[in-house]
């Protein structure tokens, strides 16, 4: 018991303890007692000048967790590729009608004018020899398919022909206009720039094929390319009319 030989030493020698003298029977139960209370006493008294224990502030709560943002969906170029993807007419008027001021609006217009320009008169059967009565044939049924605006039959048509005659410029300007209506832009250009080099001195065909290839450049947004074809097929059209001329 901590201070408690001291205090009763002081007792023992009769020094502070009330009724009690030295050399009397010492009531050592007594002694512990109260040595006991004033231990007590002077804890909680200490206690009582003691500082008060400095409260450990809370944890900040962890943060929760932020939901992820969903995905922003660009409805405007989902709109452009199923029309691009189409490729008909329809369909870009379908995108303009949804997205007059889009972002793909002047190319839309562009491909819509593309798919809406009536077909030039079929240059195949300008090159065709009358001895070729199959591909004759086959040339007539592109026609009908064409004035009933069947484009697939048409250019399905056109193709067994040049299996016939691969070398034909005619055959190659006419499925060159037709892959222009039906959006396949690269093929037409390709088909048409063909034909040219098969041409001769064919002007007049030369003119229609970099009419085409001037609209299948512009549609397909090479602005600058469509310029240049339109150049040549603008400088070739003097020499077609001097050869259509009396």
């Amino acid at each position: 018991m901590r201070g408690c030989h001291w205090l009763m030493g002081w007792v023992l020698l009769g020094v502070g303890w009330p009724g009690l003298m030295v050399g009397q029977n010492v009531d050592m139960e007594e002694v512990r007692r109260r040595a006991e209370k004033y231990e007590r006493e002077a804890a909680e008294e200490a206690a009582k000048k003691a500082p008060a224990p400095k409260l450990q502030p809370k944890p900040a709560p962890a943060p929760k967790p932020q939901p992820k943002p969903a995905p922003r969906v660009d409805h405007d170029r989902e709109a452009w590729q199923s029309a691009e993807k189409c490729g008909t007419a329809a369909c870009f008027e379908a995108y303009l009608e949804e997205y007059p001021k889009g972002r793909y609006a002047r190319m839309a217009k562009a491909r819509l004018k593309a798919a809406t320009e009536p077909l030039t008169q079929p240059a195949s059967a300008e090159t065709v020899s009358d001895s070729n009565q199959a591909v004759a044939a086959l040339l007539d049924s592109a026609a009908k398919y064409v004035k009933s605006n069947q484009l697939d039959k048409a250019g399905a048509v056109l193709e067994r022909a040049l299996q016939i005659e691969p070398r034909n410029a005619g055959i190659l300007h006419d499925l060159a206009q037709i892959r222009l209506h039906q959006g396949q832009y690269h093929q037409a250009e390709s088909l048409a720039i063909k034909s040219n080099s098969l041409a001769g001195g064919n002007w007049s065909l030369q003119s229609r094929n970099w009419k085409v290839v001037a609209s299948a450049r512009k549609a397909a947004g090479n602005t600058a390319g469509a310029k240049d074809a339109a150049f040549w097929g603008g400088s070739l059209a003097p020499v077609q009319e001097r050869e259509e001329s009396p």
